[in-house]
């Protein structure tokens, strides 16, 4: 039997000057006994014999005249640590740090060190049922690694195990650009009845190939079409009562509802946006409620999650819940709920508990929404920002409010919803930019921004400095808030956190608009180029870009200026009007990675989302 390197036999090391034990020798033989060294030294080496019909059992003698155990050598070491691995004839075989070994096992498949005995190799890739699987780490079985899904053009190549076509894992990257996406109509106020306004998704297409796209709720199908290369097209789709209840003056419970979510899906990357509602005005009627969010495509989705919302809010007799949604991209995902110091009083339903607990199992496409209780005082004292939300497969997270005051003091009330990006995807660097007020001047509109800690101790600096903002927050799921101000700065954290902005109430400034939510996109997860989508729906829409100072940013084939600098951070931010196209499509890029974002002013209602982000782990 060919004797095993070194680094992984139990043979006893040779003094200086000796071989191995190897094949080819240097000065041991491979039949025990004793040898000699240039300098005249003798060494035991142990010796091996194996019976070829006995399924691998060897026994082993010392050169030294012993029985059953190598015995050490002259040094006392063993090149065999104690718990180490070994494989040997399809045997793992755990050393015991003497020379011998604790125990050994037959293997049913195969044998790979350290690990022992496996269920297959760790990293290899193969096909299944046409879809893309790879052994885990441990090697203890296959996991799916991407569904070759044939309503997103791919196929499972043979040879490597992987998913092919345009919307493969390893086409795509990790970026809100992708091919698969779920979406949701969250709790919004629906005022005005009967409701005449429509939930939609701006769905543009970022390839130069014609892209066949669907939308499903369930089995039901609810929109196929072709959109061209490089289009954008709208697509209305019906509320859910279970999930946005047009009543207004109740706080709905929290509910688990089996395929709530719309599964969208794309035969080419795609970049999706979501309104709710699509539009402020029909006809004399308005909705005077609404925002929207950038979706986050599938295999970008995480495992765990800070909520961020904002607190119960009460007007006279009508109550107004935080909330967030959460939807599964697979069968059997298992979520476990940890409330924040915060988010201990929810209306209970759908497997969560009156104290914001719960450990609830969602199949694809089901969404669980999370209902805050009034915890009383003003502003009220639930909030379910900062809850820990853990999932056993990937899951989006959609944080807002049904409608709420910012601050709970300024009127008037709005509807907020963002996604909120997985810990994986968090930074530490936020460039924080006003919103304009629409007066046609560089007037900001005042903001609150909000910063929610993922980890304990997160120090926090800011530049320019902000007289009276926290350094610290000392506890994960903790946040602090500043306040209303106008300020641009950049924010530095010792750890990664969420950074999110709410647009003030229409009497902040400028007699237009109302509260809206941003998650700010952090300076590590910024790209160089998005495809945007501004509302014609609305009266005027902008955009903001965060740049490094000396950027060149074009925005629909034209420069970008003026930046104004931030203080002295090295980043600038640059705020325009968009220019409005009838199917809203708009596209920015430069020479250097930046962050955007989009909002919109109609009469008693705004909408405002990030362009996008890179959903890289760090």
């Amino acid at each position: 039997m060919r004797r095993r390197a070194c680094p992984y036999a139990w043979i006893i090391p040779i003094l200086a000057g000796v071989g191995c034990g190897g094949d080819d020798g240097g000065g041991a033989t491979s039949e025990g006994g004793t040898s000699t060294t240039e300098a005249g030294a003798t060494t035991v080496v142990a010796q091996t014999t194996a019976d070829p019909g006995s399924g691998g059992e060897s026994t082993s003698t010392g050169g030294s005249g012993s029985t059953g155990e190598p015995s050490t050598g002259s040094s006392g070491e063993t090149a065999c640590p104690q718990g180490q691995v070994i494989c040997e004839a399809g045997e793992a075989k755990v050393c015991d740090g003497a020379g011998g070994f604790e125990s050994t096992e037959v293997c049913s498949a195969l044998c790979v060190e350290p690990l022992g005995c496996v269920a297959c190799e760790p990293g290899v890739s193969e096909c299944q049922d046409g879809d893309a699987y790879t052994c885990a780490e441990d090697g203890g079985g296959l996991e799916l690694a991407q569904p070759c899904d044939p309503v997103q053009g791919l196929s499972c190549d043979e040879g490597r195990g992987v998913c092919i076509g345009a919307c493969a894992l390893e086409a795509l990257g990790d970026s809100n650009v992708g091919c698969e996406f779920y979406s949701v109509a969250s709790a919004a106020l629906q005022t005005g009845q009967p409701w005449i306004f429509n939930f939609a998704l701006a769905v543009l297409n970022t390839s130069d190939q014609e892209a066949s796209f669907t939308v499903e709720q369930g089995v039901q199908l609810l929109d196929q079409q072709l959109i061209p290369a490089g289009a954008a097209v709208i697509v209305e789709l019906p509320y859910d009562d279970a999930l946005s209840n047009a009543d207004y003056d109740v706080a709905e419970p929290s509910t688990l509802v089996p395929k709530g979510a719309f599964h969208v899906r794309s035969d080419q990357p795609v970049v999706v946006f979501q309104y709710n509602p699509l539009g402020y005005k029909i006809g004399p009627s308005f909705a005077y409620s609404g925002d929207g969010s950038v979706l986050a495509p599938t295999h970008t989705w995480g495992l765990e999650h800070r909520v961020v919302s904002r607190a119960h809010w009460r007007d006279g007799d009508y109550d107004y819940s935080g909330s967030y949604a959460l939807t599964a991209r697979y069968d059997g995902t298992l979520v476990t709920l940890e409330p924040s110091a915060t988010g201990g009083v929810v209306l209970a339903g759908g497997g969560v508990a009156a104290d914001g607990t719960g450990r609830v199992t969602l199949d694809a496409g089901d969404v669980l929404q999370v209902m805050t209780g009034s915890a009383g005082g003003e502003p009220d004292a639930s909030d379910l920002t900062g809850t820990r939300v853990l999932a056993s497969k990937p899951v989006q997270l959609i944080g807002g409010h049904k409608c709420t005051n910012v601050p709970y003091d300024m009127a008037a009330c709005d509807h907020l919803e963002e996604v909120i990006p997985p810990l994986s995807a968090l930074g530490r660097v936020h460039v924080v930019a006003a919103p304009l007020i629409p007066s046609g001047g560089p007037v900001p509109k005042d903001q609150m921004v909000r910063i929610t800690a993922a980890e304990d101790g997160t120090s926090l600096e800011y530049e320019p400095a902000q007289p009276g903002a926290p350094a610290e927050i000392a506890l994960a799921g903790e946040y602090v808030e500043l306040g209303p101000l106008n300020d641009d700065f950049v924010i530095t954290s010792s750890a990664p956190v969420v950074v999110t902005q709410y647009m003030l109430g229409q009497t902040a400034g400028g007699n237009v608009g109302d509260p809206a939510l941003l998650s700010r996109a952090p300076v590590e997860q910024f790209r160089t180029e998005y495809q945007l989508h501004a509302a014609p729906e609305y009266d005027i829409s902008y955009v903001s870009v965060v740049a490094p100072v000396g950027a060149e940013v074009t925005l629909d084939g034209a420069l970008l200026q003026p930046f104004e600098a931030i203080g002295d951070s090295g980043y600038a931010v640059a705020r325009t009007p968009l220019q409005m196209a009838l199917d809203g499509q708009h596209y920015v890029s430069s020479d250097s990675p930046f962050g955007v974002d989009v909002y919109g002013y109609g009469q008693y209602a705004t909408y405002w989302f990030s362009g996008g982000q890179r959903r890289a782990a760090l």
